[in-house]
């Protein structure tokens, strides 16, 4: 990169920067990390499995000019920490707390985008809060009960987590993406290349989007 290009990407930055409001949100039993973009009706998004508010962070900017964009980190990852056990951690504790995040930043409905663990979450907070969301987009929530297969990954499941008590994350990381893998090493059949390119994530369901609200 050329030195007058260098400083062009740092500008950007800087200016990126000063549009992102950080904020920190004190819950029941952890301090939660947020960032603010934009002005308009609220739109929040909820990172999966071990990504952080700024997984978001390219898309957020682009749609900050249309809605107030919100991203964060969920408890007990990244810039979010939490006293205790990962071990407490549920779906229901952490759509309790985007709950919270949107009562935070608006008293009218939000939109809601969740992606991979966090659509589950998403899933959660509109079955229990539907009266906070106008509609909500669940990318890819790994939500086993639907699949034809669900008994196949509730094992599955059951081994990830004990694999992750007696022998640790890596383990269990390790554990998960060959179970989900041997989905489709076990295909009756081979799909063409461009079915391969189009089929989702075993393991996953569709993406899916509805509106509580009416």
């Amino acid at each position: 990169m050329s030195y007058g290009r260098g400083r062009e990407v740092q500008a950007i930055e800087a200016r990126r920067e000063e549009n992102v409001k950080a904020e920190r949100l004190q819950v029941p039993g952890a301090s939660l990390y947020y960032e603010v973009r934009g002005s308009g009706p609220v739109l929040l998004m909820i990172p999966g499995g071990p990504m952080d508010a700024d997984e978001f962070k390219d898309i957020a900017d682009r749609l900050a000019g249309a809605c107030t964009v919100v991203t964060y980190d969920c408890r007990g990852n990244s810039r979010s920490p939490m006293p205790g056990s990962w071990d407490d951690l549920t779906v229901a504790l952490f759509a309790d707390d985007a709950h919270r995040l949107l009562d935070a930043v608006s008293t009218d409905q939000a939109d809601v985008l969740g992606s991979s663990g966090g659509a589950t979450c998403a899933l959660d907070l509109v079955a229990r809060y539907p009266g906070r969301v106008r509609t909500l987009v669940a990318h890819e929530p790994p939500v086993s009960e639907l699949l034809p297969d669900a008994a196949r990954y509730h094992a599955l499941n059951e081994q990830v987590s004990e694999t992750y008590r007696s022998e640790g994350t890596f383990a269990a990381l390790q554990m998960f993406t060959k179970g989900v893998a041997a989905t489709t090493s076990r295909s009756p059949s081979r799909p063409s290349k461009r079915r391969r390119k189009r089929r989702r994530r075993p393991g996953w369901a569709p993406t899916w989007t509805c509106s509580p609200g009416g």
